[in-house]
């Protein structure tokens, strides 16, 4: 058990990959907030504690998940938060980090929302 942050995270441990694409068109403006304030936390819980969240992380694809739900989201703020959370992880120095950002293709879909942040607007 990994304690409050297990609980804090759990809308995004809930969510499969597949879902997090598709369940971007029913969260509303408050499930848009939750995801925002998770990835927050957990930022602020990767640069506070170290290695901590790391198994939490890994385990369940948190920075996946969230860049997942925020690429497929046009809010902003939805966006930013994620890769908030992935500056965190980097500037944490942990090689098993890492790892698991490569592993798991969380740079890619970070130059996804890139791109689709440089698309002029419809």
């Amino acid at each position: 058990s990994y304690g409050v942050l297990e609980f804090i995270a759990k809308p995004l441990i809930d969510l499969t990959d597949i879902e997090a694409e598709a369940d971007t068109s029913r969260l509303s403006s408050s499930g848009c907030f939750a995801i925002q304030t998770i990835c927050e936390l957990l930022a602020f819980a990767v640069a506070s504690h170290g290695q901590r969240p790391e198994a939490l992380i890994k385990k369940n694809s948190l920075a996946q998940k969230a860049l997942v739900v925020a690429a497929a989201s046009g809010h902003k703020y939805l966006q930013l938060a994620p890769i908030r959370l992935v500056k965190a992880m980097t500037k944490a120095e942990d090689h098993m980090y890492l790892f698991h950002m490569l592993e798991t293709g969380v740079f890619g879909v970070i130059l996804k929302i890139l791109e689709q942040s440089c698309q002029p607007p419809s």
